[in-house]
């Protein structure tokens, strides 16, 4: 819920989350209450019974869904990019979905390979087109400045100060050992 209230996503789940209702015209933030009353209803009312019916219900399936686990890691991969495909296809019927999630998951393969975490980018992409339009709105708001954005305001000064004096701490561990050495 603070990610649909505040609009921030926490982790890459709640990124694709706000990232959906994003493409259904659901803006998350501190009016989607007040906007969308229904849908929001709705949202509370389903996580009601879920959370009632989860443990019933998990008991039951975690029996039957067990022997999935001891099917092979390649075969399950195989049925996942199959499933994938077949449901980025059927959403608009367009080959060249097709070929934007290939390159995509070339793309997330040899990312993951390399060590580089997959959340900050899922939250870059979610979060880069409201960044942009804030920015946007902030340059019209500035007459185009970009240091009203950092001294501009008090608050805006204090925080540039403190996010340059932690950014900057690193450093200043790496002189203090250099001398004592």
């Amino acid at each position: 819920m603070p990610t649909m209230a505040l609009g921030i996503p926490g982790d890459a789940i709640t990124a694709v989350m706000l990232a959906t209702l994003t493409l259904h015209g659901v803006t998350p933030g501190v009016r989607l209450m007040t906007d969308n009353p229904v849908l929001m209803a709705a949202i509370f009312s389903g996580f009601f019974v879920i959370n009632l019916m989860l443990l019933p219900l998990g008991m039951l399936v975690s029996r039957m869904a067990a022997p999935i686990l001891r099917i092979k890691e390649a075969y399950m991969l195989v049925m996942i990019s199959l499933l994938c495909t077949v449901g980025v296809y059927f959403v608009r019927g367009n080959p060249f979905d097709l070929l934007v999630m290939a390159i995509a998951g070339i793309l997330g393969f040899i990312l993951r390979r390399q060590g580089y975490p997959m959340a900050p980018l899922v939250i870059g992409m979610v979060l880069g087109p409201t960044l942009e339009i804030s920015l946007r709105q902030g340059l019209i708001i500035t007459d185009g400045s970009f240091s009203a954005f950092f001294v501009g305001h008090p608050i805006a000064a204090v925080l540039t100060v403190a996010a340059i004096g932690m950014l900057s701490l690193p450093l200043i561990r790496m002189f203090k050992t250099r001398k004592t050495v």
